[in-house]
């Protein structure tokens, strides 16, 4: 039996053998190696894509229980409810454990070197109970602070890196949005991100109170900017939660004023997963399906480069073979020419 050493030096032979064979067909292996990068990076870009997007959990506490729920108008796919209607479904819907809503907006940001656009939310003050996320610096605001329109704000933690520095005691700290002067309360972590929108990351920047002017609660308006997120109470179905939303839907539209009644709704509720991958699933699965037949295409191509070399090198092998060389060895050749070129494609992508 050969001892251990031996065979590690036969191995770093065939490999050195390999390679030296490779290099005598630069444009061969080449060719290969691009072939290869070229299929292993398109499948390896578009399964990065698929798997933050489809398969990642969401940042965010027990993800499969938050939900969107409010009116649906048409077939839709985004549920959201006029600003009377927040406190009807927090105080009458018996399906959540607990629910908040928000607003996407931005704000002009100043007070720095220079002035600029950010992205961000008015919340109630129970959405960040309900995503149940705390800040690593600080706290969130209150539900007095909403109700009194208190100006306070929490920032993000790129905000926090970028614009004051990391700074522990940032809490109490002034910020300027659209010449309006804003204390600071906490910080949220980094992967935190809320509102989730498809296909955009890092978007909200900052979260200020709710704190619904008059014109927004008028029972006249007819804007359904406003959207609920909630979460589920322990053993209750996203069916369940449906039903008992579109009986609250029902009541709100039985309270409609008169030059609201020609608008019908009904209430629905949609896992928050659901509405941020829901539009872009087909995409990813029709590219994903796309780059696998470029994969397959180019390990097809491959193999038929391989094999066009191994014929010509069949009077060579035959030599070889008359000479006394056994067939494992040429074979043990061929495969680690293939293991060297796969490596190859490999680190190139």
């Amino acid at each position: 039996m050969r001892p251990p050493v031996e065979h590690g030096y036969l191995r770093m032979r065939d490999l050195r053998l390999a390679l030296r064979q490779l290099r005598k067909a630069p444009g061969f292996s080449l060719t290969i190696v691009l072939t290869l990068a070229l299929g292993i990076g398109a499948t390896t870009a578009i399964f990065s894509l698929v798997e933050g997007v489809l398969l990642r959990p969401l940042p965010l506490r027990d993800p499969q229980h938050l939900v969107l729920l409010g009116d649906r108008l048409g077939d839709g796919l985004q549920l959201g409810v006029t600003a009377v209607e927040v406190a009807t479904y927090e105080h009458a819907t018996l399906a959540f454990s607990s629910m908040g809503a928000y607003i996407t907006t931005s704000w002009e940001l100043s007070g720095g070197p220079l002035s600029e656009s950010v992205n961000g939310a008015r919340l109630t003050a129970s959405v960040f109970p309900t995503l149940g996320i705390a800040p690593i610096v600080g706290r969130v605001f209150t539900q007095q602070e909403d109700e009194a329109h208190a100006p306070v704000a929490v920032i993000s933690y790129a905000l926090w890196l970028n614009r004051f520095h990391r700074d522990p005691h940032v809490a109490g700290a002034t910020i300027t949005l659209d010449r309006r002067n804003y204390t600071i309360v906490g910080v949220m972590p980094r992967s935190f991100e809320f509102p989730l929108l498809p296909g955009r990351v890092g978007q909200a920047q900052l979260w200020v109170p709710m704190s619904f002017t008059a014109d927004e609660l008028s029972p006249s308006a007819g804007s359904w900017g406003t959207h609920l997120v909630a979460r589920l109470k322990d053993g209750t179905t996203v069916p369940e939660a449906a039903r008992d939303a579109n009986r609250i839907a029902q009541q709100v539209m039985r309270d409609f004023p008169p030059e609201l009644t020609a608008i019908h709704i009904r209430g629905d509720v949609l896992p928050l997963r659901e509405s941020i991958v829901a539009g872009v699933r087909p995409l990813l699965r029709t590219l994903f399906l796309a780059v696998c037949i470029v994969l397959l295409i180019a390990c097809a191509n491959v193999a038929n480069l391989l094999l066009v070399r191994a014929i010509r090198r069949r009077r060579e092998h035959a030599v070889r073979l008359a000479l006394g060389a056994h067939a494992s060895t040429i074979l043990r050749e061929c495969v680690n020419e293939g293991l060297l070129l796969s490596l190859g494609g490999g680190l190139l992508d």
